[in-house]
């Protein structure tokens, strides 16, 4: 494989005579040689043979001279799929930084934010859920969370149970805790 020296662009690579003749075409040009092809009789010795033998010696190069193209041909396919992977990717990357909600002021995001939390609070609080899951999203959102104090001001606590999965655990609550910092807190 190479580039061109102009642009840069992979080239494809050259790919050897295709247009030669095809010896197989010309495997039954006699009546003899027809009827050795349909059976299991051994080839007289002679010009029949040796017209066997110039066949076998044409079609195994021309086989050699296609499986090399199609070999190269692969090799410039997977340099190819390699780079579309790789532009893909940067495009991908790219076209996210001009997201629109890159750009949403801190206030309204934190309004949205208000909406994923649940309307009622009947279990407790766990990780994957609002607004423990908006700390997880990216940088920018976990700092807008973390400032915004009403979303941390409510609890569920269920009544005193043998059920440890129905409480919190402690260390999660107490981080709820400051982050509602002088926040009233509501329990549930």
């Amino acid at each position: 494989m190479s580039r061109c020296s102009q642009c840069g662009e992979l080239t494809i690579p050259k790919i050897e005579d295709s247009t030669a003749p095809d010896p197989v075409a010309d495997i039954s040009s006699t009546a003899h040689h027809s009827r050795l092809l349909s059976t299991n009789e051994p080839p007289p010795e002679g010009p029949v043979l040796a017209y066997v033998h110039d066949v076998v010696s044409k079609t195994s190069l021309r086989l050699a001279t296609v499986d090399k193209n199609i070999t190269d041909l692969r090799a410039h396919l997977k340099q190819l799929e390699d780079e579309r992977s790789l532009l893909s990717d940067s495009l991908q990357k790219n076209i996210s930084i001009t997201s629109p909600l890159r750009r949403m002021p801190p206030e309204v995001l934190a309004e949205v934010f208000f909406w994923t939390l649940p309307e009622e609070y009947k279990e407790p609080a766990k990780i994957d859920q609002s607004p423990w899951v908006l700390g997880h999203i990216c940088s920018r959102w976990r700092t807008i969370a973390l400032s915004i104090p009403f979303l941390w001001s409510k609890f569920y606590i269920a009544r005193a149970t043998d059920e440890p999965n129905l409480y919190p655990p402690l260390p999660m609550i107490e981080t709820q805790i400051q982050r509602t910092r002088t926040l009233g807190i509501h329990f549930f």
